[in-house]
């Protein structure tokens, strides 16, 4: 499993290649990681050490979970990929650009 206490983590690909070797991840509800990670690949705490520690111990203690969680978290990192990204960055580009070209008068 990864354990990624960060408060300002931004999008988490820490997170992703820890999920690309089937490991859950655990971190802080508040952050991007339950977005990137999702529900059935991670275990989440409020910002309290506590239940982090509480989650830390669920994963060590219970290898199904564990194996589940791992499962889970492999199948979601195959969602995102650098070609995929690269896709969707060339189209926000295209876009931007003809918009640009639109304001200016020229086509």
């Amino acid at each position: 499993m990864l354990v990624l206490p960060s408060y300002y983590e931004s999008f988490g690909l820490v997170a992703l290649e820890a999920m690309s070797c089937g490991r859950p991840v655990i971190g802080f509800s508040d952050t991007s990681l339950p977005g990137v990670v999702g529900k059935k690949a991670g275990v989440f705490a409020e910002r309290s050490i506590r239940e982090l520690a509480h989650g830390i111990n669920f994963l060590l203690n219970n290898t199904s979970k564990r194996y589940d969680f791992g499962k889970e978290a492999r199948k979601r990192a195959v969602k995102y990929n650098w070609k995929e990204t690269s896709r969707r960055y060339i189209e926000i580009y295209r876009k931007i650009k003809k918009e640009y070209a639109c304001s200016n008068g020229a086509s």
